[in-house]
């Protein structure tokens, strides 16, 4: 029983010689990466290809792979997202992307049989110069709806029984907005306290609108929606904000995150206090700062640029063209999931 488990989560190929559905996915696979890739083109992006290996930390929260390089230094890092290279990419073409591997040393959950993350998954990121959030968003909406028709017929999708309509205009809704629209208490509660709140960050508030995203609103979101404007005061991300409302949004399509969008900081010295607290939060405040992206700094600041764009997790979308709750069905050779299993 082991080995067949073993052969089923680390030998994609050969099991799905035995079972046509795990084929199908693989080759709609295929059909939606030449679609993103056919319309990207035709739109007048530039495909970039950036190190996966890097020197300098993420400034987020996203637990990162780290190894040691030849002789034991330096500290080095896979990536978990593209995005500081695409963007200064888009800075320098007005319009790029990337499609490829990112890393995350989280551990999958127990429990269940719905499996939306692995360690090891594949993004596209999409970047152009001058965008603000309303054009950022009408770009990723443009680019969902042509590869989801590029490999469903007429965009018509089912998904655990439900029909996905990617056809019209996606719902765009404010965080505070869809708090309150809930009918949670705690919910509309924290939406008061942030509609009179300053531009401020408060620390914590953070993790609360997440949960409380994460239980109360995400849970009645099935057709595609924009969830945006994350109150300032609750938000550390350093995107671009007007009054409390950061210009960010995440796309969530039947009850799951599928995308990130955002009017990304052009200002390198909010940038720079940004990626330093980050260093500091995770090696404490004594911390050097010689892992903050220097370079990635400078460039932002020589090219002064705002650039909009986001990112759409390839694997999560096959999810809902495939119709399966389980990420390990729509990627080759998942093995790395097996070890990253909280169990």
């Amino acid at each position: 029983m082991e080995e067949v488990e073993a052969m089923r989560w680390g030998q994609t190929s050969r099991f799905a010689l035995g079972d046509e559905r795990i084929a199908a996915n693989l080759r709609r696979r295929d059909q939606l990466m030449r679609s993103l890739r056919e319309y990207l083109h035709d739109q007048g992006f530039v495909e970039v290809d950036t190190p996966i290996l890097r020197y300098y930390e993420d400034p987020t929260d996203n637990p990162p792979f780290v190894t040691l390089g030849p002789g034991g230094y330096p500290r080095l890092h896979l990536r978990t997202c593209p995005e500081e290279y695409t963007r200064r990419c888009a800075c320098l073409f007005g319009k790029a992307f990337e499609v490829g591997k990112c890393f995350r040393n989280e551990r999958t959950p127990s429990g269940g049989d719905r499996r939306i993350h692995l360690p090891e998954f594949t993004m596209v990121e999409i970047y152009e110069a001058d965008l603000d959030l309303d054009a950022s968003l009408d770009r990723i909406e443009g680019v969902v709806r042509a590869v989801v028709g590029g490999v469903q017929t007429n965009g018509a999708v089912t998904y655990q029984q439900r029909e996905l309509d990617f056809t019209t205009p996606f719902r765009r809704v404010r965080v505070l907005d869809s708090l309150d629209e809930s009918g949670n208490d705690e919910a509309r509660a924290f939406a008061a306290k942030h509609r009179s709140a300053e531009p401020r960050f408060l620390e914590g508030e953070d993790r609360v609108v997440h949960r409380l995203i994460h239980e109360h609103v995400k849970p009645s979101l099935v057709q595609p929606t924009f969830l945006t404007h994350f109150p300032k005061s609750a938000d550390q991300y350093p995107d671009r904000f007007i009054g409390n409302e950061v210009q960010r949004a995440e796309l969530v399509v039947s009850c799951m995150e599928v995308g990130e969008i955002g009017a990304l900081q052009p200002d390198w010295d909010v940038l720079q206090r940004h990626a330093t607290a980050a260093v500091r939060e995770r090696h404490g405040h004594t911390a050097t700062t010689h892992l903050v992206d220097v370079d990635y700094l400078a460039e932002i600041k020589a090219f002064d640029h705002a650039v909009g764009g986001g990112a759409i997790g390839i694997d999560r979308l096959l999810m809902l063209l495939c119709d399966t709750k389980d990420m390990r069905e729509v990627v080759w050779y998942p093995l790395v999931g097996k070890f990253h299993e909280g169990r």
